[in-house]
């Protein structure tokens, strides 16, 4: 099977956005447990919208400060129930988390 040029190099690009997109989302999910350290091991959703939300206006116009600072309630919860499955956090109920113990 021969692959030509123009196909290789969009196959690389992808394997490159999507490389570059699982390491965002660690990004973000290492950024939300920080703020669940600093807070006790306790936070709510709209903590971390609050945190992000700083990051709205970057100075060096970086598009993923941009992306995470409006980042919805919504996107918001759906990271975190992903760190629930993913063992880092624990609960959910109502919108209220914890770091799990062995994060802390």
């Amino acid at each position: 099977m021969r692959i030509t040029r123009s196909k290789l190099k969009r196959l690389l690009r992808r394997v490159i956005m999507e490389s570059n997109t699982d390491n965002f989302y660690g990004e973000i999910q290492n950024e939300i447990l920080a703020l669940g350290q600093q807070q006790g091991g306790e936070l709510v959703v709209q903590d971390v919208v609050d945190y992000f939300s700083g990051y709205a206006d970057p100075v060096d116009d970086n598009p993923k400060a941009g992306y995470v600072g409006s980042m919805s309630y919504e996107e918001a919860l759906t990271i975190m129930n992903d760190m629930v499955n993913g063992g880092l956090l624990t609960g959910g109920y109502e919108d209220f988390f914890d770091v799990h113990p062995d994060y802390m």
